[in-house]
C-alpha cells in the first residue's frame, strides 16, 4: 500500500495510455545487467538517475552505489560519497554511462539503449589490508584527510578509536571476499605482519565479527566502512548480522504469546 508521494513522482491512472511509460524502461538495459553478471565478482555499479531512473540494483540484483532508498547510515554522509576518491575506496569498478571512456577507465560493452559499461582501473578492491592508522577527533576531520592526496587510503586507515598494534612490513598481505549475503560475509585474509583488514562494507551496529571463530572487534575505519585487526598469518574473518533488537523483540514475541496462553487457559 503507497500512503504518499514526494517530488515528481505520481500515480498514474489506469486509463493513462502512457502509465507504462516506466516499466518499458525498466525492460531496456537487460543486455547490460546479463553483461554485468559476467563480469568477475565482486562488483559495484555507479548509475545515473537520469539515464536509469529506477533503482536498477534493486531490480536486477546487482550491487549499487545509488539508488532511490528511504534511508541510508548516518555515518555514509561524513564522507563526499559523490568524489571520485571515496567512490574508488568504496569499490565502485563499474560506471553505467553514455559518455567515452574516460582516466583509468574502459568499455567492456555497449548496449542496445547506448549505455556503456566502463570498467574503473583504479578503484579499490571490495577487502584490502592497511598496515597505519591515524586517530580522529570528530567527524569533523574527515573532510580534511580525504581530501588530502597526500594521504594514501589505500595503505593507511583514521579511526575514532585508539589504533590497535600494527607493524609496517615488505608485503601489505592479501585479502579477499569468499561469501557475501546481506546479513554474512566471509573474508580470508594472509598477512606476514600485524594489520588490519578493511571490508568496504557499511559499519552499522548490529554487526559482529569472529577472526579464526574468536570474537573480534569490528572498527569504524575512514569514518564509514569496516576493519578488523589480525595478526601475521592465515585468517578466516566471518562477519555476521546480529542486531540485539531482533533477539529482544524475540522474547519479547514469545512472553506474549505464553502470557496469552496462560490468560486463555
Amino acid at each position: 500500500v503507497e500512503l504518499g508521494n514526494v517530488g515528481s513522482i505520481f500515480l498514474r491512472n489506469r486509463f493513462d495510455k502512457g502509465r507504462r511509460s516506466f516499466l518499458a524502461r525498466m525492460q531496456e538495459n537487460t543486455d547490460i545487467a546479463a553483461r554485468l553478471r559476467q563480469l568477475p565478482w565482486p562488483m559495484r555499479v555507479e548509475v545515473s538517475s537520469e539515464e536509469i531512473p529506477y533503482n536498477f540494483g534493486d531490480w536486477y540484483g546487482i550491487d549499487t552505489m545509488d539508488g532511490f532508498l528511504a534511508s541510508l547510515p548516518a555515518n555514509m554522509m561524513r564522507l563526499n560519497i559523490y568524489s571520485s576518491r571515496v567512490r574508488r575506496m568504496y569499490g565502485v569498478n563499474y560506471t553505467l554511462t553514455r559518455k567515452p571512456p574516460g582516466p583509468n577507465q574502459k568499455e567492456i560493452f555497449q548496449g542496445a539503449s547506448g549505455l556503456r559499461i566502463l570498467w574503473n582501473l583504479d578503484a579499490f578492491p571490495r577487502v584490502w589490508t592497511v598496515h597505519e592508522a591515524e586517530r580522529i577527533r570528530t567527524p569533523r576531520d574527515i573532510d580534511a584527510i580525504i581530501g588530502a592526496d597526500a594521504f594514501d587510503l589505500r595503505r593507511k586507515t583514521f579511526l575514532f578509536d585508539e589504533p590497535p598494534p600494527m607493524r609496517a612490513c615488505e608485503s601489505a598481505g592479501k585479502a579477499a571476499p569468499l561469501e557475501r549475503t546481506s546479513g554474512r560475509l566471509l573474508i580470508r585474509a594472509d598477512l606476514q605482519c600485524a594489520g588490519m583488514v578493511i571490508i568496504s562494507e557499511n559499519y552499522f551496529p548490529g554487526w559482529t565479527a569472529t577472526v579464526d571463530g574468536k570474537p573480534a572487534k569490528i572498527y569504524e575505519a575512514y569514518g564509514a566502512v569496516r576493519g578488523v585487526a589480525v595478526g601475521p598469518g592465515s585468517h578466516r574473518i566471518e562477519m555476521a548480522y546480529r542486531p540485539m533488537s531482533v533477539y529482544l523483540g524475540a522474547l519479547m514475541t514469545v512472553s506474549g504469546l505464553l502470557i496469552a496462553a496462560a490468560l486463555a487457559v
